[in-house]
């Protein structure tokens, strides 16, 4: 199986509030995407030290590629780039690990967005 987990953060949403209704206007049709990929085992999406999260565990890293270049996912990658930062990795594992251990290898190994 394949993880993937990204953790975004809002830019400036003091100065430019509209930018976190840009991000949710794109996050949640991307989030209903994943859900009922073909290939996608677990969807999770979570707000934790001022990330917005999301990991997802795919049968394989294929299925993974065919959702991220498609639909709302890919209109999201070219929006987010100008109101967020983070971080995202993916790796391979024979089960799922659990959100805590996935959490730290996303602190450790992650790359920027």
């Amino acid at each position: 199986m394949y993880i993937s987990i990204t953790g975004l953060k809002i830019k400036r949403t003091w100065k430019y509030p509209w930018h976190l209704y840009v991000f949710w206007r794109h996050a949640t049709p991307a989030y209903q995407q994943a859900k009922i990929a073909s290939g996608n085992m677990k969807t999770l999406a979570f707000f934790k030290d001022g990330y917005h999260h999301t990991i997802t565990v795919w049968k394989d890293q294929d299925a993974m590629r065919s959702f991220i270049y498609d639909g709302a996912h890919m209109k999201a990658i070219g929006v987010f780039g100008a109101i967020a930062t983070g971080k995202t990795i993916g790796f391979e594992a024979e089960k799922y690990p659990g959100r805590a251990k996935v959490m730290a290898f996303w602190h450790k190994e992650g790359r920027d967005y």
